[in-house]
Order: structure tokens, then C-alpha cells, then sequence
């Protein structure tokens, strides 16, 4: 399985980014070309318990049909799933606009969306606006970032720590 799409506690990505690391040390050297990719797939194989696989992510290509979907194609496309990857393959693969090539992954992927949540979610229509969270409302904030810093920041943190420790 191609590793697409992850989901985890702050903890965990923390543990996941210093076995990927760890894994990337291992290698280094060793192997001509090595990436994180790579180092998932390893990491997996060298322990099956490490995490957890999910089937949960569809194939671009087999969104890509071609052809607005019906409630049937919803539920037997992408239900049960939570999300699609619009992978280089995929493009090559599915059904695109005559001309569209790999570069035009984003504007793909935000037609197949637009169309799928109009066709199979009762919600509002998608809009790219979607995408972006709302900024806080500052009357009823009472924390500044610098009281409480983001997950990101914190895993940035710990790799550069763990990555001047082995020096």
C-alpha cells in the first residue's frame, strides 16, 4: 500500500517522526535515493506492530471516471473512505481534460471535489474557501501563540533536538 494520507495524537507523530528519522539514519549512505516513503514502508516491515494500516484512502484513478457521479457511484466509489490520492499515476491513469497533465494535479483534485461533494453530501456545495479554517474570533480569545504553541512547532522542535543530540 502507498502511505497517503496519516492521522495521529501529537504524541504519535512525534514517536512516528523518530522512527522515520531513526530509519533514515539506517540508510543513509547505504541507499542511492531514500525518503520518507520509504521509511514508512521499512519501518512497517521491520515492525508490523509499529502502526496501524487502514484502508481508508481511494485511488485517484479510480475517482477520475470521466462522468458526474450517481448516489450509486458514491457508494461504491468512496464510501467508507477519507480520502482520495492523486497520485502521478493516478492522473496518468483516470480520466482527465484533454491536455491536463501532472501539473495540474491541484485544479484535478478540486474539480473531483467539488463535484463529489455536490453529488454525494447534503452539505452546502464545495467551495476552495472550504479549505481554509476561520480565523478566530480575537473578543473571545484569551490565549496568545505564545502561550500555547502549535503541535508543528513542537515536532519541528524535538527532530532538531534529536537530530543535534546524535551529532
Amino acid at each position: 500500500a502507498v502511505p497517503s494520507f496519516v492521522s495521529g495524537t501529537k504524541e504519535e507523530y512525534n514517536r512516528m517522526s523518530h522512527l522515520l528519522v531513526s530509519n533514515a539514519a539506517v540508510h543513509q549512505g547505504k541507499e542511492e535515493f531514500w525518503t520518507d516513503f520509504f521509511s514508512l514502508i521499512d519501518v512497517h516491515v521491520i515492525d508490523p506492530d509499529s502502526y496501524y494500516i487502514e484502508d481508508a484512502v481511494v485511488p485517484g484513478q479510480v475517482v477520475l471516471t470521466g462522468k458526474r457521479y450517481s448516489q450509486e457511484d458514491c457508494d461504491r466509489i468512496t464510501s467508507g473512505k477519507m480520502g482520495a490520492h492523486f497520485s502521478h499515476s493516478a492522473i496518468f491513469n483516470g480520466v482527465t481534460e484533454e491536455g491536463e497533465t501532472m501539473e495540474d494535479r491541484p485544479k484535478i483534485a478540486l474539480r473531483f471535489l467539488k463535484m463529489w461533494k455536490e453529488q454525494c453530501t447534503n452539505d452546502m456545495p464545495f467551495t476552495p474557501a472550504a479549505l481554509v479554517p476561520p480565523e478566530p474570533d480575537p473578543v473571545e480569545s484569551n490565549t496568545t501563540a505564545e502561550e500555547e504553541p502549535s503541535e508543528h512547532i513542537d515536532l519541528v522542535d524535538n527532530l532538531a533536538a534529536s537530530a543535534s543530540e546524535r551529532r
